[in-house]
Parts: C-alpha cells; structure tokens; sequence
C-alpha cells in the first residue's frame, strides 16, 4: 500500500491492519507516538494492530481513544510526542477505513516523508494486535486548551458533526464559548458521513433559526459554512470571507492566500480586487501548508473545507470557531458578497495508466477548445483508485458535458 496526500484509504480491513502494525513497527527508534482513531465500528482493531507494531518496535503508546485529526496534530507536538498515527478514513463512509500519520511538528508529511512511509509498508510481516493502554485524557485536554484565546461568542449556531469524531469535542468547546450549538449527526460511526458532514451540507439549509451552521467530515479537519441567508460557502469561499475581513482589519496577511489548482478561478479575480494573489499549489493541505510556509502567508486551503490557520494545520472546529468571532462583527454574506463563484463539475473514473492517459488527452483538447475562458484538471486521488475531473467554465450545463465527454473518453478502449 502507498500513502496518498492524505495517508492511506482502503475496504480491505484486515489490509489495513497489516499497514497499520507495519506503519507501527516502523517508528523503531521513537520514544513516544500518540495514538487515536474516529469512531467506525473497523477502528478500534486497526488501532489495536497499529499498537502491536509500536509494541515491536519498543515504542510507548499515547493513547487518546476517540479523537479528531487536528487534535492528534496539536496533541503530539504539545506533548513532545516524536509522531501521531490516527485510524480513520477522513470524509470516506463506514465501509472504508484508513491511517494518517503526522510527525513531531504535528505537521502531515512531505512527498519525500510518504515515500519513506510506503517503503515500510512492504516488510510483509504478519500484524499481531496490541492490547490498547487506557485512554490518556490529557491528549483532549490540551486539544481543547488550545482554544482559550477566543472570547465568548454568544451565537446560536448549528454543527453536523458527520457521525464521526467531532462530537463531543465541539459541543465541550462551543461551551466554552458560550456558543449556543444544535448539534446534529453526531451518533454512531456506522453512518459516519453518510449523507450528512461537509461533503452534504445541504442539509443545514432547513435550519432557518440560527446565526450560521457549519458541516464537517468524519475526522473534523473539514469545514463547509452556511450562512444565515442560506449562502452554502466550500474552502475557497471561506478563504475569500476570512481575506476580506483581515483586509478591512489591515491584517498583514502575507499578501496572498494560498490554495490549490482545484480553487476557483474567481477567487483570484476576488482576492486580486482586496490585493491579493492566489498562490496555486497541487492537492493536499500539506501541500498547501509547504507553500504557507514557504511564502510566509498567514492563510490558506483547499475548496474541500480545508481551512489552515493557526499553525497551518487544517482543523474544522478551530475554522468555525474563526468565523463565528467574524460574525460578531461583520454580517458574513456582506462579506462574501463580492465573490461570485463560476461553475465546476467534478466526475471521476476508475484509474489505470490507460483510463489516465486517455483523460489527459481528452482534456488537452477541451483545454484547447476553451482557451482561457475555463480549465481542466485530469489528476489521478491521492487516497483512491480513481482519476478525478474537474471542469470549470462559465456555463454549467457545458461544463458537465465536457467533464461526462472526457470521463466518456477515458473509459472506452
């Protein structure tokens, strides 16, 4: 198994299992990992597995039970951690799982780092369970310490938590917070991000009753808005509200926003008329955080809900909060106003050299044919067999021709 730009993905739980006690094994050398997982029901023995490799190779276990990716990341470079492993498969339903592996920063690896981690992966020792320590709640609590700085944000606002990890985590924050939650989706791991969570936050639009509301994945490193006028805002539209308010705050924010070859092309066009550019980078938020870094910007994302901020680390509970303290002051469609999306149709087919070469070339020629008034992006996922499409143009109804022509064209020998 290789790891993708956002870990490892897979139906195959006994696979995983391998992965997980090779990826274990692996951190030979290590003095402390800390360890979690989301809440499907395949979670726990793949977190067991995981244990059992790090039990090899000499390692104590920080274990946190039930927890987000973000405060995996945050929990292992607070507590001098030397890596952070978490069982999960993200914004993926139940019959999926996966890993996801952060490094003593509590950052997400580098391509060179995931090269490194898919060559352990191939030992092809047979993975033997660990028995799990008891939960170390110390891991939450500096997770949720971590929010301290926000003042009390008396909003009524609405969260689909996605069945997934989130919960409890947010309502004990938003508590905090004096923030009035509805808390919705937040059961059992069965029906983790099965039609609810951000990738369907459609959902939230029949709550009418609230400041705003806010979807995210099963994991929590995802967030998607809704406004109180009903306004559904993905990562780019964020990332133009949180530009424009540290604009009319004289915020230096680097002078760009960073964000992939997915975003929007009108967010350029947006952000140029506030002074900004867009630095494009390829998928992935670690990618994005690189170029953060790199370029010395203070925010960044990806259209999927990716948000990173603080510490570049891309955290749905920590976005929502952020923006409901810029709701305190500035009504959010106001803001968002000047940014009017153009349409995109994303499809994607069953990857093989073949079906990507022949969706590469099929886009080339609709590239051609729009010219600068719309783009094509032929990629194979970082995480799944697939090639995603995405076409982006001013008419809808052309771009999912052009999209449905090249998925046509990559499937038919």
């Amino acid at each position: 198994m290789n790891f993708g730009t956002d870990g490892i993905r897979s139906t195959d739980i006994d696979l995983l299992c391998t992965a997980g006690y090779q990826l274990g094994k692996a951190q030979q050398g290590k003095s402390k990992v800390v360890l979690a997982e989301d809440n499907r029901p395949t979670s726990r023995r793949i977190a067991k597995a995981v244990a059992g490799g790090l039990y090899a190779a000499g390692v104590d276990v920080l274990y946190g039970g039930v927890m987000t990716t973000p405060a995996v990341q945050y929990a292992t470079k607070y507590l001098t951690a030397d890596a952070g492993i978490v069982v999960t498969a993200s914004h993926n339903v139940a019959k999926y799982n996966g890993l996801k592996y952060v490094d003593a920063d509590g950052r997400k690896p580098s391509r060179d780092e995931l090269e490194a981690l898919s060559a352990a992966l191939d030992d092809g020792a047979p993975y033997r369970e660990g028995e799990l320590p008891a939960v170390n709640d110390n891991l939450s609590k500096v997770y949720t310490e971590k929010f301290r700085h926000f003042g009390e944000i008396p909003l009524h606002i609405a969260v689909d938590c996605a069945n997934g990890a989130a919960y409890p985590t947010i309502k004990r924050v938003f508590g905090q917070h004096k923030i009035e939650g509805v808390y919705l989706h937040h059961g059992d791991g069965k029906q983790i991000n099965r039609d609810c969570g951000a990738l369907h936050p459609e959902g939230l639009l029949q709550h009418k009753d609230v400041d705003m509301a806010f979807a995210l994945d099963g994991d929590g490193d995802r967030c998607i808005l809704v406004t109180a006028n009903g306004r559904v805002v993905d990562g780019d539209g964020m990332l133009y509200l949180l530009a424009a308010y540290y604009t009319q705050k004289r915020v230096d924010v680097g002078g760009a926003i960073a964000s992939t070859i997915l975003a929007n092309g009108a967010l350029g066009t947006a952000l140029s008329q506030l002074g900004l550019r867009l630095v494009r980078t390829d998928v992935g938020d670690s990618v994005v955080a690189q170029a953060m870094r790199r370029n010395k910007l203070a925010i960044g994302g990806e259209p999927s809900g990716h948000i990173l901020l603080d510490g570049e680390v891309a955290d749905g509970i920590y976005t929502a909060l952020t923006i409901a303290q810029v709701a305190l002051e500035y009504d959010l469609d106001a803001l968002l106003a000047p940014y009017h999306p153009l349409p995109q149709y994303h499809t994607k087919v069953r990857l093989s050299e073949d079906v990507l070469r022949r969706a590469k070339t099929a886009a080339g020629k609709w590239q051609d044919y729009l010219a600068d008034t719309g783009r094509v992006v032929v990629r194979p996922s970082g995480t799944e067999p697939i090639v995603r499409i995405m076409v982006e143009c001013a008419s809808r109804t052309l771009a999912q021709t052009i999209g449905d022509s090249i998925a046509q064209a990559a499937v038919t020998k």
